[in-house]
């Protein structure tokens, strides 16, 4: 609990749980989406059917993705929600 009673700048620092990386659990139509060597992959579709979007929906390569949480579109199915942490 914090009690601000002026003008005060917070800064919160926050440490890694110990994993390198962190995903939805998420399969559908025999698909599987994981995260590996800093990109998001899906088993049982076509590399050009991933598409990876950042938090602020611009499109992102899927090469050396930095933390942070991505939406990943796969053909006609959903988006789904994918966080990567190092």
């Amino acid at each position: 609990t914090l009690t601000v009673t002026s003008d005060t700048t917070v800064i919160a620092y926050f440490a890694s749980n110990g994993g390198t990386e962190g995903i939805d659990d998420v399969a559908e139509d025999d698909i599987h989406i994981s995260v590996g060597n800093g990109c998001i992959v899906a088993d049982g579709v076509e590399p050009s059917d991933i598409k990876v979007y950042d938090i602020t929906g611009r499109s992102s390569n899927n090469r050396d993705l930095p933390s942070g949480v991505y939406l990943v579109k796969i053909g006609n199915l959903p988006a789904r929600k994918i966080v990567v942490i190092r």
